[in-house]
């Protein structure tokens, strides 16, 4: 995969760009930000969560091309496996749905 090679510092930046946000928005910090900022709260969620599921498109179109590609496999598992803590049943559920489409 042509996205960040064999270079293991290059995925893990990847995915903890992808999922930054959307577990900043959950933090303590980040909700008090958006009571005292009404319009931040109109920003967060759904950007991020397209984002989220964007990459892991991405990632899986990236395994179907090359699919002995263990770092874009392995990518795709740790966002697999982030998704219930970052956005809950709903962007787990996206991303089953998501991985069955060709």
């Amino acid at each position: 995969a042509m996205l960040a090679g064999d270079d293991a510092d290059l995925w893990k930046a990847l995915v903890l760009t992808v999922v930054r946000r959307r577990f900043h928005s959950r933090s303590p910090e980040a909700r008090a930000d958006a009571k005292s900022e009404a319009e931040d709260e109109a920003a967060l969620g759904d950007g991020e969560r397209l984002i989220f599921y964007v990459a892991f498109v991405v990632i899986l179109h990236l395994l179907r091309e090359d699919g002995h590609h263990g770092l874009a496999a392995k990518a795709a598992s740790v966002l697999c496996s982030l998704a219930p803590l970052a956005g809950g049943s709903r962007d787990t559920c996206t991303l089953l749905e998501l991985a069955a489409y060709d």
